[in-house]
């Protein structure tokens, strides 16, 4: 749970980075989007895991 915990504030802070950044061109990096998908897929990853138990 603790790693988690981890791996969605990395996520955010990046992505939170990103927008405060590049406040209109957000969208045309190529960062946000990886970053985007991967926080997209570890949430259903997690969703899975613990429907699971």
């Amino acid at each position: 749970m603790i790693a988690l915990s981890f791996v969605y504030l990395v996520f955010m802070s990046h992505l939170s980075y990103i927008l405060l950044e590049q406040r209109e061109d957000f969208y045309k990096d190529k960062n946000f989007w990886l970053i985007l998908l991967g926080l997209v897929i570890t949430i259903y990853l997690t969703i899975v895991i613990f429907q699971g138990f």
